[in-house]
């Protein structure tokens, strides 16, 4: 086999794990293969290909010199943490302790950067539209009804965990999928349709799973709807009358969020009813009688009950990092963050979850200072600075900040980049889409 004939197996293996992830979520990356569960081994396999990519003297595809040197500074940073949080006499078994890579998988993640640069940009056929529709369908009628029980059985028996999309991994399919059909049809009329057709059906299902989703996606929308109004395309009679079919989806949406089944009699009142319930829902863990942010005794607090769990956790975490005086190098990686191994339920439940396997601090950006300190977070930051600076001198736009933010914002409520598909598939597509320019 040659160059090419491997790089296009390789290309569709990693989309055909794109797409089994998006469609099965959690659950398929928890399947085990050799005592292996598949997300280890392709974070195994981007450890493997972060270092041969930055170690290669041959230019790798697209691969701006800016980037391998900043990534060259991560790996560098990622050794000096190691070596200098443990003893000399156990430095050789932490090289080896699988925990140490799992925890730094956040930096193994990126190698999915540099393939998104070397495999061809994707461009969708009006097949592939048809496939992105079915995916965004089927991510709804997952979310609402679950798999189908063939399918859930397989999961139950051949994964560690059987769990339906999260807010994060929906937010995430939509903004991926949908800027590809934007692309595709460049702020048609087509544009439009898709989007709001798309919208209406997954954001009231975004605001029952996450309010960070559903913001990311709100963001995105309104961006998306800006950049159709200025070509003049919105008040075109064939768009007016979409918004009888966009109203119906909403309403239907809102309503089977909340049921998972349709009413056998539709009426104002139970449309009314369903929107209604699901401002409520999102409500339900708000104190009313504190605000939503408040100072007491030097801490910040929030009266909804999910924030403040986090604020609880992010603050103790800080507070541990200057105590410790870890805040250039971090913790390192050969355990859990102590916020986790302490008693404390903090505001509604304990911070390890209630099957205790939680140790994510639902918050990217603390996450690789508490891991690798200042000097690891600011090289992130840069790389996230430079991917904007490089494209905008490239493409006069700000769809690359659009894309980092919604996605980026989600996982600084979430632990979405500490995963095996999330991070994966959003650092594939800012490579492949962004900032393979060339």
């Amino acid at each position: 086999m040659n160059s090419k004939n491997i790089n296009n197996i390789s290309e569709k293996f990693i989309l055909t794990y794109f797409i089994l992830c998006i469609l099965f979520s959690r659950a398929f990356v928890g399947i085990y293969v050799f005592n292996f569960r598949l997300g280890e081994l392709v974070i195994a396999f981007g450890l493997f290909f972060f270092i041969f990519s930055i170690l290669q003297k041959n230019k790798i595809s697209n691969f701006n010199p800016v980037h391998k040197n900043v990534f060259i500074l991560i790996l560098v940073s990622f050794f000096i943490t190691l070596i200098t949080t443990k003893e000399l006499a156990n430095l050789f078994s932490d090289f080896l302790n699988p925990y140490t890579y799992k925890s730094s998988s956040y930096i193994w993640s990126l190698s999915f950067f540099i393939l998104g640069l070397h495999f061809s940009k994707i461009k969708l056929s009006n097949f592939g539209v048809v496939v992105c529709e079915l995916l965004i369908v089927s991510n709804f009628i997952f979310a609402i009804y679950g798999l189908p029980d063939f399918i859930e059985s397989f999961f139950v028996n051949y994964s560690d965990k059987y769990e339906l999309q999260k807010g994060s991994d929906i937010a995430l399919n939509f903004i991926v999928i949908n800027y590809l059909i934007q692309r595709k049809y460049s702020y048609t009329k087509f544009s439009y349709i898709f989007l709001s057709l798309n919208a209406s059906l997954i954001l009231p299902l975004a605001l029952y799973k996450s309010r960070a989703a559903f913001i990311s996606i709100l963001v995105y929308v309104f961006y998306e709807v800006f950049q159709i109004y200025k070509k003049r395309l919105l008040l075109s009679k064939l768009n007016l009358v979409l918004l009888i079919p966009i109203f119906l989806i909403l309403s239907s949406s809102t309503y089977l969020s909340q049921t998972q089944e349709y009413p056998e009699e539709v009426s104002a009142e139970i449309i009314a009813n369903s929107y209604s319930g699901l401002g409520k829902y999102r409500l339900k863990h708000f104190q009313e009688e504190l605000p939503f942010l408040y100072f007491q005794d030097s801490r910040v607090y929030s009266g909804d009950g999910n924030l403040n769990w986090r604020l609880d956790m992010w603050q103790d975490m800080v507070d541990d990092l200057f105590s410790e005086k870890n805040t250039l190098l971090g913790f390192g990686y050969n355990e859990k963050f102590m916020v986790f191994q302490v008693d404390n339920t903090g505001y509604g439940n304990n911070r390890v979850g209630l099957d205790e396997k939680n140790e994510n601090l639902h918050n990217y950006f603390l996450n690789i200072f508490s891991r690798g300190g200042l000097v690891q977070l600011f090289l992130f930051l840069f790389f996230y600075f430079y991917c904007v600076k490089y494209y905008k001198s490239k493409i006069k736009d700000n769809k690359i900040i659009i894309y980092l933010f919604c996605l980026l914002f989600i996982s600084s409520f979430d632990s979405s980049m500490e995963n095996s598909h999330y991070p994966l598939i959003f650092y594939y597509f800012l490579g492949n889409q962004f900032l393979k320019l060339k």
